[in-house]
């Protein structure tokens, strides 16, 4: 996703200017697509947790990418719709489980 962006200066042009709409619209379908298509999670890893993490990591290579404070901002706008979620379970520390953390590639 990276390098596609980066070479595509039409393409990265096109990120730098998109509507929040736009940008909520990629994450979803981004997210949900990925989410279906992931290997079978771990019992105790929940889709809306995988939703946030895959949110998370298209969010930081849109920002990377683009370079813009705009996105940046979506970024975090977006990610207001996991309060909710987040506060049901206990907050980032139970969510996330310190002590045990895994890196997703």
């Amino acid at each position: 996703m990276n390098t596609k962006i980066q070479q595509d200066p039409e393409l990265r042009s096109r990120l730098s200017r998109l509507s929040y709409r736009s940008f909520e619209h990629i994450l979803d379908i981004f997210g949900k697509s990925h989410v279906t298509e992931a290997p079978p999670l771990k019992p105790s890893t929940s889709p809306t947790l995988h939703r946030i993490a895959i949110s998370m990591d298209v969010s930081r290579r849109m920002v990377t990418a683009t370079g813009t404070q705009r996105i940046e901002g979506f970024a975090e706008r977006y990610m207001e719709n996991f309060i909710p979620w987040v506060k049901s379970h206990g907050g980032w520390g139970k969510v996330l489980d310190i002590d045990r953390t895994e890196e997703w590639d």
